[in-house]
């Protein structure tokens, strides 16, 4: 949608292009082409069965282009969640697990990413309606299997990413924290100028890991003043691999 320069938008777990609902007219018109992407595993997206195939290097061997990420889209990394069984879901599965997910603040506990959540969970006041059955019937279709194979690459994008040690990434960046969120707390971000030289910063404190959904005017407003500051033509330094 739109005319412009390119903004790519990568969803994470457990989403779909969809869930950049918000931006994608805001970034329009704000006079960009805006590019949802359904990551690899996912909705419509090709689905191959082998784990192999969702690790960092596989997925990197794209055309590059400019990104704006969400957890585990932006960063094609993630954390295990155990206790998923990546191919019986069906609608009830589908949905209790994505009314969980989308909880503003969704609890934390010891022995995996939902333990503590309750059996009948409320509707989630960020997803629910025509957009909640949607994502339910593109897990339907696409399973789960897909999705969890990005984060059962845990140890070879570890190694993966040593090729590149000590590299630091010299394009521009901008980094969105949330106060209230329990996934990648503000204070895990600590020192990455170091490492990301041209780093610029966002923060929204009354706000969970689900920027985009929970306070998308106010998500824009940084995405689009940020990406109108970038220079007119951003080239993509060549030591960079990753």
């Amino acid at each position: 949608m739109g005319q412009g320069p390119p903004v790519c938008l990568c969803h994470g777990f457990p989403e779909v292009w969809l869930s950049w609902r918000y931006q994608i007219p805001a970034l329009a018109d704000a006079g960009f082409r805006v590019i949802a992407l359904e990551m690899k595993g996912y909705g419509e997206s090709t689905a191959p069965l082998d784990i192999e195939e969702y690790s960092q290097e596989q997925i990197c061997k794209v055309r590059r282009c400019g990104r704006t990420g969400e957890y585990g889209g932006g960063a094609v990394v993630g954390a295990p969640t155990p206790g998923l069984s990546p191919c019986l879901w069906g609608m009830a599965g589908a949905l209790s697990l994505l009314r969980l997910t989308f909880c503003p603040s969704p609890p934390a506990g010891p022995g995996g990413l939902l333990v503590g959540f309750p059996e009948n969970p409320p509707e989630s006041l960020i997803l629910h309606g025509p957009e909640l059955q949607y994502y339910v019937q593109c897990f339907q279709k696409s399973g789960f299997r897909g999705p969890l194979n990005w984060y059962r690459n845990m140890r070879p994008n570890w190694r993966w990413a040593l090729t590149a040690k000590d590299r630091k990434i010299l394009m521009p960046a901008l980094m969105v924290t949330a106060g209230k969120d329990v996934v990648l707390h503000p204070s895990m971000s600590k020192g990455m100028e170091e490492w990301v030289p041209q780093l610029r910063r966002g923060h929204l404190e009354e706000c969970g890991h689900w920027t985009q959904m929970e306070r998308p005017a106010a998500l824009n407003k940084i995405l689009v003043e940020w990406l109108e500051g970038l220079p007119p033509d951003v080239a993509m330094p060549r030591g960079s691999r990753l």
